[in-house]
């Protein structure tokens, strides 16, 4: 996922904060493409866990701190 997203170049919204070159209406359209992208590709089950989180980075931290270590190589 982190990787589609740098291809579309919209993993800038995956971090925390909005980066200083960017103004905030930009930063809200990034922000919402990515919860976007991020809840297509998610199972139904996984969707449920995310409900309520509108941001991107609070979604990207809650599958990263649920998945990563289960799915680490």
């Amino acid at each position: 996922m982190q990787g589609i997203l740098f291809l579309k170049d919209c993993d800038r919204a995956l971090e925390a904060e909005k980066p200083e070159n960017m103004s905030e209406d930009a930063w809200q359209i990034l922000n919402k493409k990515v919860v976007i992208y991020i809840k297509m590709v998610v199972s139904d089950e996984i969707l449920v866990d995310l409900k309520g989180l509108e941001s991107a980075s609070k979604i990207w931290a809650k599958l990263k701190a649920t998945y990563e270590k289960q799915y680490a190589c």
